[in-house]
């Protein structure tokens, strides 16, 4: 899914990437529909004050029951960063860079939305700047910390090649989802700023002070 919200022409235009989506039912079962219930990624796309922001959903999601019925779970479990979504969200962004006239992009991307952010600002020449919320960035990291299996298929924006523009990575200093170590393993290998923010945890509360920590990201 893809919304889009425009004040007035503008060269640059701000994509945000929605997280993984509702929670997993027990540590082995996923959920039957990966639509967030409470969408934080769109969320922070409304408070956006940009002239130009756009937002978009995951694999599988905002799908009614039929639809959701021929969308494999892989694309919300361990292929949820494989290749081929890459290229499926390189394709949705040449796509809004024409239907905006945009010229560069400012990519945001919450959760595993920001892993998805990051793989393409590392493969792409006119992302200008990356914002990174709560994002298990270094995904083999997070796996082994997390205790869960490694994520087959999928891709570690730790690993892939390419150098990241100007970026900010935020997370909260209470997140037991994405642990900080992991944020700063990735900007130790492929640069940027790591944002702690006190009192904050993987879902609260980033709405609140958006517009403020904005100010403070490239």
């Amino acid at each position: 899914m893809a919304l889009v919200k425009r004040k007035s022409r503008t060269d640059s235009l701000t994509i945000y990437i929605e997280g993984d989506g509702a929670a997993w039912i027990t540590a082995y079962h996923p959920p039957r529909d990966p639509t967030p219930f409470k969408p934080t990624a769109l969320a922070l796309a409304a408070i956006d004050p940009g002239d130009a922001v756009a937002y978009l959903g995951r694999p599988c999601q905002y799908l009614d029951a039929p639809a959701l019925a021929n969308c494999s779970p892989i694309w919300w479990t361990t292929q949820r960063f494989a290749p081929e979504v890459l290229t499926a969200y390189g394709q949705a962004l040449d796509t809004l860079k024409v239907q905006t006239r945009a010229v560069t992009l400012r990519l945001v991307g919450y959760s595993g939305g920001g892993v998805i952010a990051a793989l393409l600002a590392l493969r792409r020449q006119d992302v200008t700047s990356l914002i990174t919320v709560a994002s298990p960035l270094a995904v083999g990291q997070w796996t082994r910390l997390q205790g869960i299996s490694p994520l087959a298929g999928s891709l570690d924006p730790l690993l892939a090649p390419g150098k990241l523009p100007p970026a900010t990575h935020w997370i909260g200093s209470d997140d037991e989802i994405v642990p900080l170590s992991v944020i700063e393993q990735f900007a130790l290998g492929k640069g940027g700023q790591v944002r702690p923010v006190k009192g904050y945890d993987h879902d609260c509360c980033w709405t609140r002070n958006w517009s403020l920590l904005l100010e403070e990201s490239p």
